[in-house]
């Protein structure tokens, strides 16, 4: 069985080239198109040295990140697909099962996630006491400051308004981004032009 929440997250039981319009006018513009960032992403598994708790109720299992497009690709540039998969297994029957995760700074500071709640809020799936349930996670990875980050991963039920947490894993992935531009602020945005014009005499 298997459920689609738009085009973001999928929760289981178990280029496009786009050319921008150009203009003759008086005005002469210099730009630089498709953008190179040369950052590089690393990514490590560390669901085995993770810390956290959990109620006993459901165990995240397995949670993987890679390419959406290239498969085994390992290291990253910022702006490509990516896919986060988390896995879990009930101990005892899960009614609305919420798997969900976050990307955080050195500091601490979540710089974005997503969970699986707007999909179970309109297509509940229990999940029986041995059963697994499986969210994917597809996205742009965006661009960010040099430095280590982590993603913590939650598995929880219920609802918006009343819900437990059963698992929650701090750390569950290690990344590692280093690059010899310049980035500003804390999530950056891949520009597919940059330009400047100018008109004369």
């Amino acid at each position: 069985m298997q459920e689609v929440y738009g085009e973001e997250a999928e929760l289981k039981s178990i280029e496009n080239d786009s050319q921008s319009d150009t203009k003759e006018d008086d005005c002469s513009e210099k730009s630089i198109q498709g953008v190179e960032y040369g950052s590089s992403f690393e990514v490590s598994d560390n669901l085995n040295e993770a810390n956290g708790w959990e109620t006993g109720v459901g165990t995240i299992e397995l949670i993987k990140f890679e390419s959406a497009d290239v498969a085994g690709k390992a290291v990253f540039e910022g702006g490509e697909r990516v896919r986060l998969e988390i896995l879990a297994i009930a101990h005892e029957k899960i009614e609305s099962p919420i798997l969900g995760f976050m990307f955080r700074g050195k500091l601490g500071q979540t710089l974005f996630g997503e969970n699986t709640l707007p999909f179970t809020d309109v297509n509940p799936m229990p999940v029986s006491a041995g059963g697994k349930v499986k969210a994917e996670f597809d996205f742009h990875l965006p661009m960010i400051p040099n430095g280590d980050y982590t993603i913590t991963v939650t598995l929880g039920d219920g609802n918006l308004y009343n819900h437990v947490q059963h698992h929650w894993l701090h750390d569950a992935f290690l990344v590692h981004v280093f690059s010899a531009k310049v980035r500003f602020g804390l999530v950056g945005l891949k520009f597919d032009n940059i330009a400047l014009s100018y008109s004369g005499d």
